[in-house]
């Protein structure tokens, strides 16, 4: 399934696909994908953001959907008050925790490990004099500069120490999972 869209000024296209193994289990999809204008006091700001959801995870469809709105909601917040150039990575980890934080809050309600919601992040925030891109996991965002005809990967996709291995927006960074 694709979907392009007119955002004001900014134009998006997203698409994603249930692959085969969910096909032959009889699971859903775990992608998500939202993408907003802001509209601010320093001008107009693009946010669009992806999550996987892990395939071992009994919930993942609904941490991927998590993640993207939270993380658009913290922009949101963010942005309402300063500008994009002001962004930095503190900020940003304290988006990443209110999002690990509402997810923990679902578990609880659903009487499941918040590692049952894990999902990837790849979000990219790109306003008229700064662009930024926020990446968790095995994901990636490519870019392509005003002038240039290569695409470039600001951050590649985070492996894991073993095969198929990644990290998750549910993982806490600070027991070495990052």
């Amino acid at each position: 399934m694709g979907i392009d869209f007119m955002i004001g000024k900014w134009r998006w296209a997203a698409a994603r696909s249930i692959g085969t193994s969910h096909l032959k289990n009889g699971t859903p999809c775990q992608d998500y994908v939202c993408a907003k204008e802001f509209l601010t006091r320093h001008g107009s700001v693009m946010a669009a953001v992806v999550s996987d959801g892990a395939g071992s995870a009994s919930h993942a469809e609904f941490g991927s959907r998590t993640v993207c709105i939270g993380l658009l909601k913290s922009c949101r917040a963010f942005l309402f008050d300063a500008a994009l150039a002001e962004l930095n990575e503190d900020v940003v980890w304290d988006w990443i925790d209110a999002t690990r934080e509402t997810i923990n809050v679902k578990a609880s309600f659903a009487k499941v490990r918040p590692r049952d919601f894990a999902a990837t992040l790849v979000a990219v925030l790109v306003g008229e004099e700064a662009s930024i891109v926020i990446h968790v996991g095995d994901g990636a965002a490519v870019i392509r500069r005003s002038g240039c005809d290569e695409w470039e990967v600001p951050y590649w996709p985070y492996q894991g120490e073993y095969a198929s291995t990644t990290s998750f927006v549910t993982d806490d960074p600070h027991r070495g999972s990052w």
